[in-house]
């Protein structure tokens, strides 16, 4: 462990957005998404089971169950999400809103890493709102930092905020 909080706020959190583009219905992704959102807190049950805590949720016609655990000696945290998806016009995320001061994230393509900011300074840089990734992505600094591992493709959302913490 490296005595340091990873987290600035609630990680885990389950955003559902309104997905309604300008263009490109379930293919774009407009920078406006982000104003519309509801956080799923609420739980329909919370069980152990075996060496994982496992939540159950549901929202509109849609399921979601969450198996989370820890390995002794692992830092890490795995989250296995299984989603029963029935919605329409919507977009899901899950945040992890990192204490991490970083300009730049890093995430895997189909032929290494790239880079990319995690600050809108420029036009082009806002653009960069939502990124693909393959397996995963980190964020860091110079002693410290987190990343979050997949066993597919994703987007993320990586940027700072008003705290200097970024959310994958």
């Amino acid at each position: 462990a490296s005595g340091r909080e990873a987290l600035a706020g609630p990680g885990n959190l389950l955003q559902l957005h309104r997905d309604i583009p300008n263009h490109w219905e379930a293919w774009d992704i407009d920078s406006f998404y982000r104003r519309d959102v509801t956080d799923l807190v609420d739980a329909d049950s919370v069980s152990v089971e075996g060496d994982a805590v496992v939540v159950r949720r549901s929202f509109g016609d849609s399921a979601i169950t969450q198996r989370i655990g820890l390995l002794a000696g692992s830092p890490a945290v795995d989250i296995v999400t299984e989603i029963d998806w029935h919605e329409r016009q919507k977009l899901l995320k899950l945040a992890f809103p990192f204490d991490v001061h970083a300009d730049r994230s890093a995430a895997e393509t189909q032929f290494g890493h790239v880079f990319r900011p995690t600050h809108a300074n420029t036009s082009w840089d806002a653009a960069k709102f939502e990124i693909c990734a393959h397996r995963w992505v980190h964020v860091g600094e110079p002693d410290y930092g987190v990343a979050i591992a997949n066993d597919s493709t994703y987007g993320h959302d990586i940027a700072r905020r008003s705290s200097d913490s970024g959310t994958v």
